[in-house]
């Protein structure tokens, strides 16, 4: 699951790629599960590489900044 984090993020860059929680009808991998181990996730990331500053923007700043003007609105 790492390689889809890191394909993305070097084909749209780090402002346009962010996670959710919603798994519903999502084939996830077995160590996944559900929307439960996102947790893991992150932490697999981080023992990625994946610095504090990214996490983030991976975890809520990009879909803040993508919600935001929906929300207001």
């Amino acid at each position: 699951m790492l390689l889809h984090p890191d394909h993305l993020h070097l084909k749209r860059g780090e402002e346009h790629v962010g996670f959710g929680s919603n798994c519903d009808g999502a084939q996830m991998s077995k160590v996944m599960g559900d929307s439960a181990g996102l947790g893991a996730f992150r932490a697999a990331l981080v023992a990625h590489g994946y610095g504090g500053d990214l996490m983030a923007k991976l975890c809520h700043e990009n879909g803040f900044a993508l919600l935001g003007p929906v929300w207001k609105a």
